[in-house]
C-alpha cells in the first residue's frame, strides 16, 4: 500500500478461487495413476517412480481406499516429490487434502518447497483442506511430501502460481503499477472499494519494464483499489 499527495493507492491479487483457468502445475495431483483398484493398494520405495512422483525416501502407497475425489489417494510412510517449473521471484500457492490416521498420536506432514520445510499438524478427519504460500527463487523448484507409517493419506494436490501486483510512486500524481510478464494476458482492474461490486479495465498503454508489466496510472482524486483477472 503506497501513500501519495493526493490519494490512496491499494494494489491486490484475486484469490486462487477467482482465477479458475490458472494453470495447475502438478501432474497427477489426484493420484488416478496407475490405477490400483478396486481394493487394491500398491507401494512404491526409494528410487522408484509413479506417474509424476519419484520416491525420495522410506514407501509411497497408492490406494482406493480413502479418496477425497476420483478413485485413488496415497498414504506416506516416507518421502515423495515432484520437480515444477517454476518463475524465479513468483508467489506460488500449494494446497492439499490431508487426513492423519493410524497411531493414536498420529504423524505430522511435512511439505517441502525446495530447501523450506514447514511442518503441519495432524487434523481430525475428514479429509481437511490445507494451503501454504512459497516464491520461487529458481526455474525449477522441487515440491515434496513426507509422512511416516502410513499416517498421513493425501489427495488434490494443487500448485498454481499467484499474481503478485507492485505498486511505485514516480511523481506526486502518477504511480507504476507492475506484475510478472507470465500473467501478461491478464486484465488491470480498479475499484473504489473493497469489497467491489463493480470493476473497471484500466486503459492505460502497457510496457515491459524489467520482465514486469507495467502500467502507469494517475493517483489524483478517489481512492482506487486493482486487480488482475483473467479474460
Amino acid at each position: 500500500m503506497k501513500t501519495t499527495t493526493s490519494t490512496l493507492l491499494v494494489v491486490c491479487s484475486l484469490a486462487a478461487s477467482a482465477l479458475p483457468t490458472r494453470a495447475q502445475l502438478v501432474t497427477n495431483g489426484g493420484f488416478e495413476t496407475p490405477r490400483v483398484g478396486p481394493s487394491g493398494f500398491a507401494v512404491y520405495s526409494a528410487g522408484q517412480s509413479f506417474m509424476g512422483w519419484s520416491v525420495d525416501a522410506g514407501f509411497v502407497g497408492i490406494s482406493d481406499f480413502w479418496p477425497i475425489s476420483g478413485l485413488q489417494s496415497v498414504v506416506l510412510d516416507g518421502t515423495m516429490a515432484q520437480e515444477l517449473a517454476t518463475v524465479p521471484g513468483c508467489d506460488y500457492t500449494v494446497s492439499w487434502h490431508a487426513w492423519f490416521g493410524g497411531d493414536d498420536v498420529p504423524p505430522p506432514l511435512t511439505v517441502r518447497w525446495g530447501a523450506t520445510a514447514v511442518v503441519i499438524d495432524p487434523e481430525p478427519p475428514p479429509f481437511a483442506p490445507r494451503s501454504l504460500s512459497f516464491t520461487a527463487s529458481d526455474s525449477r523448484t522441487r515440491l515434496g511430501f513426507s509422512g511416516r507409517d502410513y499416517g498421513v493419506t493425501l489427495d488434490e494436490i494443487a500448485v498454481v502460481a499467484v499474481p503478485r501486483l507492485g505498486i511505485a510512486s514516480t511523481s506526486p500524481t502518477q504511480a507504476q503499477i507492475t506484475w510478472p510478464t507470465n500473467f501478461a494476458d491478464h486484465v488491470l482492474e480498479h475499484a473504489t472499494t473493497l469489497p467491489a461490486t463493480t470493476w473497471t479495465a484500466v486503459t492505460n498503454s502497457a510496457s515491459i519494464l524489467g520482465g514486469r508489466v507495467s502500467v502507469s496510472v494517475d493517483t489524483a482524486g478517489e481512492q482506487r483499489v486493482f486487480r488482475l483477472r483473467k479474460p
